[in-house]
Formats: structure tokens, C-alpha cells, sequence
């Protein structure tokens, strides 16, 4: 691990099986935030994603139906959402099956206290540990987190993350990763509600063993951590520093970032179109980070990063999430994806209104748009159990072509609806609003 002034440094790399040029995404939008379901939902949501037929597989049976983690190259789960048991449970069974793709997902204290989802030192130190027991190259992985662990402060509070895999060799590899930008629900009177801004710097860059295909780097966020928000440290937020204070990534830090993964539990706003019609569009804080991370001379990594953001439906009460989808800084091909999904663009609406701007909640007409980014999201909806959403981006905007028009596309749209079968096991059958 390298450091710098103001960050440590994590960048890992990992053998990849890259098969393909078209990168293959499953966001997971759970309809409600409540801990005592999550981790039913995290594995039946990786079950439905490795099975090969259409019967139930049994992540903590090896005897069950033979998988193919290869279906995806990357799946996001929403923020503070698994606990450390049911992420070694599921990672002791996931290394026997084969190269895979990545799975990243939030990770809680405490799958009981739904009030509680920062960890303590000593919990942190527990993960650590029963992970470092179950991976072949804990050193490597673990290695620039636990340096970092081993400095903090004792009493403090933090939010973690996790991504993992299995490599090009059948090795499983895992990184953790703490939160570093708060967000305002995280500033609190109460000691274990006020979480502590840390300063890990996180990238992983996937090497395929196919050396005809290139490297793909990821930067694995946790909501807040995508905003440029005001810090206790003063420090730039994780996509600003990779690009700032890049030294810490060490001698070779990736000169581009390809996917941006960001777990998040966050409401979004509300705008009623008439006394009978609502609709809901990312926050505007969200929205100004993305177009930043493809313009701002502060952002070169990250001009052609695809930013994919899993989020739940119902936070709480009077409080709803969803649009958990896709932003990627290119015109939308086509500018409909199917139902059940909407798409918001940012660019000038006609030659008579030339500055740019975000589509308005509800403006579903694009004719005549030059539009230079969109975003591609789940519509709300009253499921009762969570959604998956699918896409594969048909080339990542950095190996797309500017002489090939719109390579840099979403394809195979689909949407997956949780539901239970005859004997009441959660899956997320292949079925919903397909688009090509």
C-alpha cells in the first residue's frame, strides 16, 4: 500500500476471465430496506444470476445443479446491505464454482438492528480476520484495508463495502472497502450513529488472461462517496482523488476508470405532474456528479466510466429510493428501453434551446435532442419483494469506436421480478420487459 498525504492506497489487480467485449451488468433494486430480508434477497438474486436451467440452486449446497457465474461480468447490490456471516457464508460456497464475474454489495453490522448498519472497530477486525481464513491471497486483497484498519481510531464508526470474485484461476478475491464521503444521514448526536470519514482509496483493475482484451478497472463506491460533499478533512471526494492523488494507488495507478459501482440507500426527489401523477428523477447532486465525472478537467480517469448505481425501492415510509440503473456519458440508442424502465438524458433539447441541461421528470419525448449522456433506470413500481435490472453495454465507452455509431449502446435489457415458487423459496425467474 502506498500513501499520500491525504489518502492510502488500494489498487488490486485480479486475473479476469474476459470472454467478451460487451460488459454484462445486473443491478439488484430490493423493494424495501429491511435488513431481516437482505440476505434472502443477496442470495437468491446470485443463485438466479449462476443457474444454468430454470430450477433452484443452492448457494450452500455443492451437491446442487452445476452453476456458471460467468452470466455476468458485474452485479450491484444496494448499500449497508449484507452482513459479514452471510458474506463468508456465501463466499465459502462461491470459490468452488468456477471464474466469475464481480458482485459488489454494501455490508451492515448487524442483520437484526435495522437501526444499525456502521461498524465498530473490533467488528471490523472480526471481518477481517474470518475473511483473511477463507482467501487464498488475504495478503494481497486485505492487505492495504487491514494497514488502514490497524490505524483507525478505536471508538470510531465506519461503513463498509465489499467486491469480490473468482479470478481467471479459480481464486477467490475479495477487497473491502470504507466509506469516505459522510452523508447527512450519517451525522448524529449518538456516538454509534456518527460515522468516521476514512481515507482508502479503492480501484481494481481486472487483467484478462485473453491478452486480445483489455483491462477494465473498477472503483467501488458507497453512495455519498460519488458527490462532491464537504469533508471534517477537507479532503477531495474518491472519484476527484483518483484522478488528484492518484500517487497513492503506488507506481502504476490505471490511467482510466472504466466502471464506476456504487452501492446506495439514498431517497430521491419528487415532482407532481398534476393532483394524479408523480414521478421521481436522481437527486441533483447525483446528477451534477455525472456529468462531472465525463467533463470536469478534474475527472480526465473517468470521461468514459459507465456509473452503475443499485439503490432500494422504499427506504422507509415517506422516504422512496429506486431508479437504480445506469449513467453513461454517450447519446441513448435508442432513447426507450423497454418497460418498466425509464431514461432521463442531459444535453440541448433543440437548436431553439441550446444550453445544455438534464430532461425534466416526466419529458419522455426526445425528437430533436443532442443529447451527450442518459441515464438508464428501473421505473417505480409496487413490487413486494425487489427487481433486477439487466443490461450489457455493448462496448465500453472507452474501446467504442467514434467512427461506429453508438457502440457504446445498452442491449438485452431485462427486468427480473422476485417471486416466490410452490414451496415459498425466493427466485428471480428470467421473465419481464425485454429490449435489444
Amino acid at each position: 500500500m502506498t500513501t499520500t498525504q491525504d489518502f492510502q492506497g488500494a489498487h488490486l489487480r485480479w486475473p479476469f476471465d474476459r470472454r467478451q467485449r460487451p460488459f454484462v451488468v445486473r443491478v439488484m433494486e430490493p423493494a424495501k430496506y429491511r435488513p431481516v430480508d437482505h440476505a434472502e434477497i443477496f442470495n437468491a438474486a446470485v443463485t438466479s444470476l449462476v443457474e444454468r436451467s430454470r430450477r433452484t440452486v443452492d448457494l450452500y449446497d455443492r451437491s446442487s445443479h452445476p452453476a456458471d457465474p460467468r452470466q455476468f461480468d458485474l452485479i450491484t447490490f444496494p448499500e449497508a446491505f449484507i452482513d459479514g456471516t452471510t458474506l463468508c457464508a456465501t463466499l465459502s460456497i462461491f470459490q468452488y464454482l468456477g471464474p466469475s464475474g464481480c458482485i459488489h454489495t454494501g455490508l451492515r453490522a448487524s442483520a437484526a438492528d435495522a437501526s444499525r448498519h456502521l461498524f465498530k472497530f473490533d467488528e471490523m477486525v472480526k471481518l477481517r480476520d474470518e475473511l483473511e481464513a477463507l482467501l487464498p491471497f488475504a495478503e494481497v486483497d486485505l492487505g492495504p484495508f487491514s494497514t488502514w484498519l490497524d490505524e483507525q481510531d478505536q471508538d470510531g464508526m465506519f461503513n463498509l463495502g465489499c467486491i469480490f470474485l473468482n479470478d481467471a484461476n479459480s481464486q477467490m478475491r475479495v477487497c473491502l472497502h470504507p466509506k469516505q464521503v459522510r452523508s447527512k444521514f450519517e451525522i448524529s448526536h449518538v456516538r454509534e450513529e456518527m460515522m468516521c470519514e476514512a481515507n482508502l482509496l479503492t480501484v481494481v483493475t481486472l487483467e484478462p488472461a485473453d491478452k486480445k482484451f483489455g483491462t477494465i478497472t473498477l472503483q467501488p463506491l458507497i453512495c455519498s462517496d460519488a458527490l462532491h460533499l464537504e469533508s471534517d478533512s477537507g479532503r477531495e471526494p474518491p472519484i476527484h482523488a483518483v484522478n488528484r492523488d492518484a500517487a497513492c494507488l503506488g507506481a502504476n495507478p490505471p490511467d482510466h476508470v472504466d466502471i464506476v459501482s456504487v452501492a446506495t440507500c439514498t431517497p430521491q426527489p419528487r415532482t407532481n405532474l398534476d393532483p394524479t401523477t408523480t414521478v421521481h428523477s436522481w437527486h441533483e447532486q447525483f446528477r451534477h456528479a455525472f456529468v462531472d465525472a465525463a467533463r470536469s478537467p478534474d475527472c480526465t480517469r473517468h470521461h468514459f466510466a459507465a456509473i452503475v448505481l443499485s439503490n432500494f425501492r422504499q427506504i422507509e415510509t415517506t422516504k422512496v429510493g429506486g431508479l437504480s440503473g445506469v449513467f453513461l456519458p454517450v447519446p441513448p440508442n435508442p432513447t426507450e428501453f423497454g418497460v418498466g424502465t425509464m431514461t432521463s438524458v442531459w444535453g440541448s433539447a433543440s437548436k431553439e434551446e441550446p444550453d445544455t441541461r438534464w430532461s425534466l421528470p416526466g419529458e419522455r419525448d426526445f425528437t430533436g435532442w443532442r443529447s451527450r449522456g442518459f441515464i438508464a433506470m428501473l421505473e417505480p413500481a409496487n413490487d413486494a419483494i425487489g427487481r433486477i435490472f439487466g443490461f450489457t453495454i455493448h462496448r465500453l465507452p472507452r474501446e467504442a469506436s467514434p467512427w461506429e455509431k453508438n457502440a457504446a449502446r445498452l442491449t438485452s435489457v431485462e427486468i427480473r421480478q422476485g417471486a416466490r415458487d410452490d414451496t415459498g423459496v425466493l427466485t428471480f425467474p428470467r421473465r419481464g420487459a425485454t429490449h435489444e
